[in-house]
């Protein structure tokens, strides 16, 4: 069974895409910048540290985001 997740962010349905996606025991977060509520800047990870991948960007869609991250799990049965 497939289940898309939506934050709510403006660009989901502008853009057309999902904020991450469940599909049995898997589930893949896209890629994720610090958007809060209504839209904004929701400001940087602090001490949840996740594990991320170091890439050199340009810039990313807004100038108020400072990363975007994306993953991909594997649930228990």
């Amino acid at each position: 069974m497939r289940t898309n997740i939506s934050s709510g962010c403006y660009l989901e349905p502008e853009v057309g895409f999902s904020r991450a996606v469940r599909s049995g025991q898997f589930i893949i977060v896209s890629g994720t910048a610090p958007i809060g509520d209504g839209g904004q800047t929701g400001g940087v990870f602090s001490s949840i540290r996740p594990a991320f991948t170091l890439v050199e960007v340009n810039r990313l869609i807004d100038p108020d985001w400072l990363v975007e991250v994306e993953f991909e799990a594997v649930t228990e049965p």
